[in-house]
């Protein structure tokens, strides 16, 4: 369940299905990354945004809400 505050103040909750990943792909094109200089998989911005979510979210008593800048 992913549950968020929108711009207009307002609570949304939604259902979210979990999506089947592939660990094999991440592994072998941070694999790449390292030893050929290929372009990252994740961007780092998004790495940057997904450690803030973490560290600000441990901050708290669960369940948090975490506000980011836009």
């Amino acid at each position: 369940m992913l549950e968020y505050v929108n711009d207009e103040g307002v609570t949304v909750r939604e259902e979210m299905k979990p999506e089947m990943g592939d660990y094999g792909r991440v592994y072998d094109a941070l694999y790449q990354t390292i030893t050929n200089g290929a372009p990252n998989y994740v961007k780092e911005s998004e790495v940057l945004t997904n450690l803030e979510i973490l560290e600000r979210g441990f901050e708290q008593a669960s369940p948090s809400t975490v506000t980011l800048a836009k």
